[in-house]
């Protein structure tokens, strides 16, 4: 029996996604210690990335539903692993900052178009699974990102901070074999949702 793709894959853009958000808090006892920041100022970088993430949010979610941008997630996911990829070579906290708001940015850009495609390509009485498939990439990759993140520093200091542009480059080749897939699924539920509103005027 075929099993669907696209929810895998959504899942693993997910992953790489949220991986992002995991290796900016475990990455700052290393800039502190690297960089001799005292604790509060290096939690700001948390807080500056969510703040930001959260507000462009709402704006990227309302331009999605207005116009299909398939191109959200994949830059998405490659501008959060690419904010956090240059950590490692700016000492300057303006620069981190600049840095950690590019990647809060970018996991926000991902989150609403993938999860309107989440929906898309859930059957009628499966959704539930569909979004729980979704939920579990995002679950195991800011579960790894602490894993991942100790790994490099322990391999490589703060320079190997560049390879967390790695998940990002995956899901970005990944994503390039499903891209037209995910068009048209997602332009078939538009047509959809216009012909249901079409025959309750009609009615």
């Amino acid at each position: 029996m075929w099993i669907s793709p696209y929810k895998y894959v959504l899942s693993l853009g997910h992953l790489c996604s949220d991986i992002n958000q995991s290796i900016l808090s475990a990455v700052l006892p290393f800039l502190i210690a690297t960089y001799h920041y005292d604790y509060t100022t290096a939690t700001m970088l948390v807080t500056v990335s969510n703040v930001f993430g959260a507000f462009v949010q709402p704006f990227i979610g309302m331009l999605s539903d207005k116009k299909n941008k398939l191109l959200h997630m994949t830059l998405g996911v490659l501008l959060a692993s690419g904010g956090m990829a240059v950590t490692g070579f700016i000492s300057n906290f303006f620069g981190l900052c600049i840095a950690v708001i590019i990647s809060g940015i970018g996991v926000a850009m991902f989150h609403p178009q993938a999860a309107k495609l989440v929906n898309s390509v859930s059957s009628k009485n499966a959704k539930g699974k569909g979004m729980s498939i979704f939920s579990f990439g995002g679950k195991v990759g800011f579960t790894l990102g602490q894993v991942y993140t100790a790994f490099l520093m322990n391999l490589f200091g703060m320079k190997g901070t560049i390879l967390f542009l790695i998940p990002g480059i995956v899901f970005g080749i990944v994503c390039s074999f499903f891209n037209k897939d995910f068009e048209n699924l997602d332009v078939l539920e538009v047509e959809k949702k216009e012909k249901v509103k079409s025959e309750q005027k009609d009615d």
